[in-house]
């Protein structure tokens, strides 16, 4: 392995010898030796970094279990931080060809998912909250949504021309995603879902349509 020819060659060494200075050096030569070629210290290296130091965790408490060792060098070495990913984000021309997509097959749930995605696309809202719009929520010339935030904060959100259009088209086929029997659970909100136990629209099938 890379890591007992590491130590054989340079700290004259075996991994069942290793003490956590010696595992120290191997962790800072993987580190720089991923970096020299040629990937940025980023969550590739980071990643890798942190691989290695837990199986070599693993590896040390195996010898622990068999009495083989009595420490774990590794009990000192803190893993090396991973920063946050960045979110993925889509071109203007990307968006156009997702919204015409999801338009492609003309029913009503076609014109369902190109009103949340204009949506969306115009007023920045995180997908929980829109799936969870009260009806209320949008104004009679549907120029504005009122939005409750974190924190029962409520906010007034404009939506775009084009956003409009999406909610007239929709609100025109909403009713087909309530149940006749609804008592009400499903009608109170802009999205109704006959499936769900909310009554409206879920995140996760949301996501499901989106991958779609």
């Amino acid at each position: 392995a890379d890591v007992s020819l590491y130590l054989r060659e340079n700290l004259n060494t075996d991994i069942d010898r290793a003490s956590t200075d010696d595992l120290k050096a191997y962790i800072d030569y993987l580190g720089n030796k991923i970096h020299v070629k040629g990937k940025n210290k980023s969550q590739i290296a980071v990643r890798t970094v942190a691989r290695r130091l837990s199986a070599l965790r693993q590896f040390y408490r195996y010898l622990n279990s068999e009495n083989i060792r009595q420490d774990d060098p590794t009990s000192t070495i803190e893993s090396p931080k991973q920063g946050r990913t960045l979110p993925k984000t889509l071109s203007q021309s990307e968006v156009s060809h997702l919204i015409k997509t999801a338009a492609e097959n003309g029913g009503a749930e076609s014109v369902r998912l190109v009103c949340l995605l204009e949506m969306l696309y115009a007023t920045g809202l995180r997908v929980s909250e829109l799936v969870g719009l009260p009806l209320s929520a949008i104004g009679e010339e549907t120029q504005f949504l009122t939005v409750d935030g974190k924190g029962g904060r409520e906010r007034m959100v404009p939506i775009s021309d084009q956003a409009q259009k999406a909610i007239n088209s929709y609100l025109g086929v909403r009713t087909q995603f309530i149940s006749p029997e609804d008592n009400g659970t499903q009608a109170q909100w802009v999205f109704p879902s006959r499936t769900s136990e909310s009554g409206h629209l879920t995140r996760q099938r949301f996501a499901q349509l989106l991958k779609d």
